[in-house]
């Protein structure tokens, strides 16, 4: 993933993360056996301590035969490919769309701008359509305040071709970053 970006090794030394904690937006738990298990069919070390924090009554464990992680180990080796060297990663675990439970979102975001230490990078890969789109707003304005920038992904399948909302990547006050297609 970092050859990719850092092309001849240009910045790959540097750009490492060091120092930064990152928080990742989940709504569901992970079984972290599978990001070993990605670790070593690549023949890399993972030296970033982890932690999963539950926001609410979702577990934050996925080991259950039902359960697929897929879209939290993306974010996890996504992250850790291109900042190996963060101090933390913490992924933050409210219940969502794979418990078939009532969305927490504000519940995760409550949680990331209240935590301490605050994670001063936030990343968000899903999408949703919320009640009321305004309720996030308070959060996303309260990272700005307090120095926290939150990277969403703009879309799955190319969906501003194809939608006419895509949240939270259409607020004005986050940044939302490519999607995949």
């Amino acid at each position: 993933m970092r050859a990719a970006y850092y092309v001849n090794g240009n910045g790959s030394a540097t750009l490492t993360g060091a120092g930064q904690s990152l928080g990742l937006f989940e709504f569901a738990g992970v079984d972290l056996s599978d990001l070993t298990t990605y670790y070593k069919n690549v023949g890399q070390t993972n030296n970033v301590p982890i932690t999963l924090r539950s926001v609410d009554t979702q577990s934050t464990s996925c080991a259950e035969t039902t359960c697929d992680d897929t879209e939290q180990i993306i974010d996890m080796t996504q992250a850790l490919g291109m900042a190996p060297g963060l101090s933390s990663l913490v992924v933050y675990i409210g219940t969502g769309a794979l418990s078939g439970q009532t969305l927490d979102d504000a519940g995760i975001f409550n949680a990331m701008a209240t935590a301490s230490p605050l994670n001063a990078q936030l990343s968000c890969g899903w999408e949703w359509t919320p009640a009321d789109s305004s309720t996030d707003d308070v959060y996303f304005e309260e990272f700005a305040a307090q120095g926290q920038n939150l990277f969403v992904d703009s879309g799955d399948d190319g969906n501003w071709s194809h939608a006419e909302f895509v949240w939270p990547a259409d607020s004005v006050y986050i940044t939302a970053v490519g999607g995949t297609s």
